[in-house]
């Protein structure tokens, strides 16, 4: 059902760009890590870990 949803508000648009298209989720997450950017590699590997 989501899937569908989500095709049915965002998959016509061929005049959007993939930008465009994800811009209302972007900078709505806050992780809490200041440096996630440039660290992001070292949280996902303590997170498969199970460090964290």
């Amino acid at each position: 059902m989501a899937i569908k949803k989500f095709l049915a508000e965002y998959g016509n648009d061929d005049d959007l760009r993939p930008f465009d298209r994800v811009r209302h989720l972007l900078g709505i997450v806050e992780s809490g890590k200041k440096d996630l950017g440039s660290a992001h590699r070292k949280y996902l590997v303590e997170k498969l870990k199970g460090e964290s």
